[in-house]
């Protein structure tokens, strides 16, 4: 059970100063206390040390594209033509696996979505359309694809995340490979100041890959307050 005043009184113990322990205590509760069941997550070294990534591996990732963390290969789709996925590489894979686990699948989602989500099944989806006189049937094109960078961080945000972790959260469950032929369209490129952190500066806004374990259940946090905002500036403070 989450205990501020043994978290104080550790913290004092190892030599941490006070005003900094009092600033962790308070973005922890502003986590815990909305759900009890969410990890905090103050820093990226504090996501390395609970995913068991080393450090500079994320901040590279934070850091990049992340194409060079993805292997991409197309399979047919039996309506015809292809699916690119675009599977993550281990270290990548395991620390999307944790956040997957142990941040998104706690989160709630929208009552009437049953994909992906925790406890959902084909019979239970099923059992809503029981009796109904039409079934409507939609496909959204490249769907993964069409959720941005940009969604993903406020998803962390609405989650109680700081702003950065929010940032550095949405960093490592997206890509923006140079070579996508999205990025002659403005609406996928950043306007507006530099990041604080200079390192971080990207032209392209990154999306959500086919075949990282995080985006199912992103693409139905994003989905639930439907229609999304568009594409804006993030900026950190």
């Amino acid at each position: 059970m989450w205990s501020p005043q043994h978290y104080l009184e550790m913290g004092r113990a190892q030599g941490v100063e006070s005003a900094l322990l009092e600033r962790a205590i308070a973005q922890i509760e502003t986590v815990v206390v909305a759900n009890p069941d969410l990890p905090a997550i103050l820093t990226l070294g504090h996501l390395a040390r609970r995913t068991r990534v080393n450090y500079f591996t994320l901040r590279k990732l934070v850091c990049s594209s992340r194409a060079h963390a993805y292997r991409s290969f197309r399979i047919r789709k039996r309506s015809g033509g292809h699916r690119l996925i675009s599977v993550p590489d281990p270290e990548l894979m395991q620390v999307q696996r944790w956040i997957n686990a142990h941040v998104l699948k706690v989160l709630p989602i929208h009552h009437c979505s049953f994909a992906f989500s925790p406890k959902s099944s084909i019979v239970r989806c099923a059992a809503q359309h029981c009796g109904a006189r039409w079934l409507v049937k939609l496909d959204v094109s490249g769907f993964f694809g069409s959720i941005s960078e940009i969604q993903v961080y406020r998803a962390f945000r609405t989650a109680g995340y700081q702003p950065l972790i929010a940032f550095e959260l949405a960093r490592l469950t997206t890509y923006a490979p140079s070579k996508s032929s999205r990025y002659v369209n403005p609406i996928w490129q950043v306007r507006g100041a530099p990041k604080v952190i200079v390192s971080y500066n990207s032209q392209n806004v990154g999306f959500l890959p086919q075949g990282a374990p995080t985006s199912p259940m992103l693409s139905n946090l994003i989905m639930r307050d439907w229609p999304a905002p568009g594409l804006v500036d993030i900026r950190l403070s």
